[in-house]
């Protein structure tokens, strides 16, 4: 799917590149969303567009990255995806523009869902001047907003869980294997909003800022994502101080187990060593020809293991 807002101030849509061709004049912002590769030669055909930044893609040190030339800006972000509550996926984001007009490559769960496009476009129409550097500004600061809910989004998710550790005494391996998710997803977040601030330092000491003089934007929006930042660290101080917590309760919970296994122990080392005195077969054993001397044995056993119970019970071991 495309979607155009033109500069005459319309919002059209269209499923095919041919019909970009008699609007090429009027474009101000094109939108593919769940763009295909193969069509990006089309793309750049018909937009007169250099899209060589896709060709970077997979380049580490390229995953939020800035290429600049005297005719247009290239854009390469990447964001964390809530797909579900247990899988977060890093997805691409491509801007290119010039001074005319701006391209946006995005995939539908990611534009739709969390930048919302739709409002994106809604909000550059009312602005009666349209101007591809207040369509980048907005871009910038919807970014911002996105890392804030994503991290408002983690900070939810650990206060349930240390609510859940402080009620409960009783844990396994799948707690401290969600707080390995929440540290993994929280990474996520910090790892591409540290690209994106990256990304907004290259940008203000760029060409096309002097163009379009968005520094102050760019200046709010990092200061933000400095306030987002020690959010984002406070969960995982947080999540740390939850495992330590959960490590210690399980802990705990082993330590009262091997102390009734080690009571139990004892209270049976008595009678065992009792039966097994008793189980040699020598011949000069003067309690063999005792007439009372099995019930006894078993009295004098019974005792062995009272005794050492009721002495641990008054210690309060358990």
């Amino acid at each position: 799917m495309i979607q155009i807002v033109t500069k005459s101030g319309t919002i059209k849509n269209t499923d095919t590149l041919g019909s970009l061709t008699p609007l090429v004049d009027d474009i101000f912002v094109v939108v593919f969303i769940d763009y295909q590769n193969y069509y990006l030669h089309e793309i750049s055909r018909i937009l007169n567009l250099d899209l060589k930044i896709f060709d970077q893609e997979s380049d580490l040190e390229t995953s939020s990255h800035l290429i600049e030339t005297d005719s247009q800006y290239s854009i390469h972000l990447t964001f964390p995806v809530v797909k579900n509550k247990e899988d977060w996926q890093e997805k691409s984001y491509f801007i290119v523009g010039n001074e005319n007009f701006m391209a946006i490559f995005e995939e539908e769960e990611i534009g739709h869902r969390y930048f919302n496009t739709d409002t994106f476009l809604k909000l550059l129409l009312k602005n009666k001047q349209l101007k591809t550097s207040d369509a980048l500004g907005l871009k910038i600061s919807m970014a911002s907003d996105y890392f804030s809910d994503l991290t408002e989004l983690m900070v939810k998710r650990t206060k349930a869980l240390a609510a859940e550790v402080l009620q409960s005494s009783k844990f396994s391996e799948k707690e401290l294997d969600y707080i390995t998710r929440l540290n993994f997803h929280n990474m996520l977040i910090k790892e591409s909003q540290n690209e994106f601030q990256r990304l907004c330092n290259y940008f203000k000491n760029s060409s096309w800022e002097q163009k379009f003089k968005l520094h102050k934007i760019i200046d709010h929006e990092l200061h933000e994502l400095t306030a987002i930042s020690e959010y984002i660290q406070f969960n995982f101080d947080r999540l740390n101080d939850l495992r330590e917590n959960i490590s210690n309760k399980i802990n705990v919970e082993q330590n009262y187990i091997f102390k009734y296994l080690t009571i139990v122990t004892l209270c049976l080392a008595l009678p065992t060593l009792i039966a097994g005195i008793y189980g040699m077969n020598f011949i000069n054993m003067p309690e063999l020809q005792f007439q009372y001397g099995y019930p006894l044995v078993l009295l004098v056993m019974l005792v062995s293991i009272i005794v050492p119970f009721v002495y641990f019970k008054r210690k309060k071991w358990f």
